[in-house]
């Protein structure tokens, strides 16, 4: 059999400037002949040639913002998503919450998109053990290599016009988070206990980046752990 599927249309969505997500691009076109490939970022508009598109499949990979109905009506096999995280954290923050919660097992999820994020049918879902000292960081980067390879898995069975069943005892875990209550959960308040801040703190640091915050007086202080937090 050729190495090159010349019988599926398809369409990859991707996150801009992210290095898994141009690995992926590249290897859905060299899986599929007649393969689109469209990155944004989540201001980004969707070019008017991807929201008229017709196809067979629909890969979103880390693509950050949701997918309209017209486009998904378009698509005649599956659209589907790679989320970072298990069923029990759908939405943004995926990791955050994993971390805050002091989660022992994580995991990352194939799933079909319907007009909300990451609340449609469940296909595949692979789990793994948090590490004792994980922090925000090394557990996205751990979920990233466990996505990949999931990525790896189904591109290979579509390639081969094979198309991963719903796993019917797998849910999602409610309503996914908005960008809205991960804005809150940044919030810190004068009013927490000090175990409570630590934890935002520690659940939203990340190297180059602010962490949860406090606002006093009009003024924004981003917090920082000490040494011996957590």
């Amino acid at each position: 059999m050729s190495d090159v599927n010349t019988k599926l249309k398809v369409l990859f969505l991707g996150k801009k400037n992210d290095k898994y997500t141009e690995i992926a691009s590249n290897i859905c076109m060299e899986k599929f002949k007649f393969s689109k490939i469209f990155f944004a970022s989540r201001n980004d508009k969707i070019d008017k040639s991807i929201s008229d598109w017709k196809g067979d499949i629909i890969i979103s990979y880390l693509f950050p913002k949701l997918i309209k109905k017209k486009l998904l009506f378009n698509t005649k096999i599956m659209p589907i998503n790679f989320h970072p995280g298990p069923p029990k954290y759908p939405g943004i923050g995926c990791t955050n919450y994993a971390i805050y919660n002091n989660e022992k097992q994580y995991g990352v999820t194939c799933h079909l998109m319907n007009n909300k994020f990451d609340a449609g049918e469940i296909l595949k879902v692979t789990r793994f053990k948090v590490n004792k000292k994980e922090t925000l960081y090394s557990l996205t980067q751990r979920s990233y290599l466990y996505l990949f390879e999931m990525y790896l898995n189904i591109i290979e069975q579509l390639r081969n016009n094979k198309f991963p069943e719903i796993n019917k005892s797998e849910k999602w875990n409610g309503r996914a988070k908005t960008r809205k209550q991960f804005e809150k959960f940044l919030s810190l308040k004068a009013n927490m206990k000090k175990e409570e801040i630590s934890k935002r703190i520690f659940a939203t640091t990340w190297p180059g980046k602010s962490a949860a915050y406090i606002t006093l007086k009009g003024a924004r202080f981003e917090g920082k752990l000490d040494s011996d937090d957590k």
